[in-house]
């Protein structure tokens, strides 16, 4: 892909999400603006007990055990 066209699609995307950016409004609502905090939650909740090696998850049982996994946390 060129470079304009992909430069193009970043301005394409960039404007239609121009309203979700009001970072000053964020900040004054103390809201997070960052994903690092999400991300860091993600692997302490999510990471130290999923990504054992050889372990196998159904959709359902990995729900449950999160789900207790919060409520410990919390």
């Amino acid at each position: 892909m060129g470079k304009r066209k992909r430069l193009g699609e970043v301005v394409n995307y960039l404007t239609m999400r121009v309203q979700m950016m009001n970072y000053k409004e964020l900040i004054e609502q103390d809201l997070e603006i960052c994903s690092g905090s999400v991300e860091g939650a993600v692997r302490y909740v999510v990471s130290q007990r999923f990504d054992c090696a050889g372990m196998r998850w159904i959709r359902e049982s990995a729900e449950a055990l999160l789900q207790l996994r919060c409520i410990e946390i919390n």
